[in-house]
């Protein structure tokens, strides 16, 4: 698809990003800044948004999933995250949550700060947001 940017040059725009940041609510699904894209938490809600499952690793499943999405959308990828912050319901998921993401997720890791903390929604157990780098970004600079 093809609009006019601010600068009233045509450019081209991935609609997959456009469907991706539609939301009822008042945030963005997305920002791009540069070559970064900050992406808001993503958490485990169906197309009705309830809550997938009651389990921890389903819901670990279909947020990874999403992110696949979103990150696909962006024309990016998992490779391309380098940063996450991930929100956990209580302590308890802590040793679970890490098997799962250590499976998801391949070295060099993102840098990432987990947090114990209320969600929302209830039931929901996980929300992830992450910053991805469109750049090749090559792993522990200092």
């Amino acid at each position: 698809m093809l609009r006019v940017s601010r600068s009233g040059a045509p450019e081209m725009v991935n609609t997959g990003i456009m469907e991706l940041q539609r939301t009822p609510l008042p945030y963005s699904r997305f920002r791009v800044v540069g070559d970064l894209i900050f992406f808001s938490g993503i958490v485990p809600l169906d197309a009705a948004g309830e809550v997938v499952s009651p389990t921890f690793a389903d819901q670990f499943a279909h947020v990874m999933s999403s992110i696949h999405d979103a990150l696909a959308a962006a024309g990016v990828g998992l490779a391309d995250v380098v940063q996450t912050r991930c929100y956990l319901v209580a302590p308890e998921y802590f040793d679970e949550f890490n098997r799962l993401y250590r499976e998801a997720f391949v070295e060099p890791y993102p840098s990432r700060t987990t947090i114990v903390a209320g969600i929302a929604k209830p039931g929901v157990l996980l929300e992830i947001e992450m910053v991805a780098a469109r750049v090749a970004t090559s792993g522990a600079e200092a």
